[in-house]
């Protein structure tokens, strides 16, 4: 009776000719890619920007290694509205690499490609660590020169304390999207992506190189799992954000 009800309510709406009100976006995914994959980045973008217009943040590390054609191809992507952000000269882990040196050293080594990005034209403001790792006081650091900073996540349960949900801070952890990891799955996936939408809040996913279909011993995510993702949030009228634009949204 009650489906009865709100099917006729609509039809009067429209035979008056009123707007439907739309429904109310309920939360966001963060998806981010990282390295220098910039050929398959772009293949993949090219396959799903055009029919959901996602948005990505691409945290590009060894820039000063990537040809000029490919760095031309990144500001093409930043100018589409993805972002570009930040993941280290030599891709250094940074706990470990505290151990054995200092953190002026560490913000030294690992970040002399950081001026010369935004001197390109890069609006870098977003860094994700290499391998995750980081410590309290890298991040203290690091939140002087970045407004988002991001780790990995592991948890294998979708609720609060799960990192990869975005929670108020400049912090996140992604969660990956890669199925070598003992806890990915599809099902996990949805899951993930169901508590986002039901909590109203965002979730972060990260992988490294898209393909058509991965190998288990490389840091890849296949087309399918993008797929996944972008049918999701299409179909639940969620909303794909940049690192950049979530280090604006209030926590739910």
């Amino acid at each position: 009776m009650k489906k009865l009800l709100s099917r006729g309510f609509v039809i009067l709406m429209a035979m008056i000719g009123l707007a439907i009100p739309a429904r109310a976006q309920y939360g966001g995914v963060v998806i981010s890619l990282d390295d220098h994959f910039v050929n398959e980045w772009v293949k993949a973008d090219s396959i799903f920007y055009p029919q959901y217009k996602w948005k990505v943040t691409f945290f590009v590390s060894a820039f000063g290694k990537i040809k000029p054609n490919l760095q031309q191809k990144l500001l093409n992507l930043q100018a589409e509205g993805h972002e570009i952000g930040y993941h280290g000269t030599t891709h250094i882990n940074a706990a470990e690499y505290l151990k054995t040196h200092t953190l002026d050293q560490y913000l030294t080594d690992d970040f002399t490609q950081l001026q010369p990005m935004r001197d390109m034209g890069f609006k870098v403001t977003s860094f994700a660590y290499p391998n995750g790792t980081r410590t309290g006081q890298t991040d203290s650091a690091l939140l002087k020169t970045f407004t988002m900073l991001r780790g990995v996540s592991s948890k294998e349960k979708a609720d609060k304390d799960n990192g990869c949900f975005y929670q108020g801070k400049p912090l996140i952890d992604g969660m990956g999207m890669e199925i070598h990891y003992p806890y990915f799955s599809p099902e996990y996936m949805t899951s993930l992506l169901t508590y986002a939408r039901d909590h109203n809040t965002v979730l972060c996913v990260y992988s490294h190189k898209p393909v058509p279909v991965a190998d288990p011993k490389q840091h890849e995510v296949d087309y399918a799992t993008l797929r996944l993702i972008c049918e999701f949030v299409k179909k639940n009228k969620m909303k794909f954000m940049t690192m950049n634009e979530l280090a604006g949204r209030k926590a739910r």
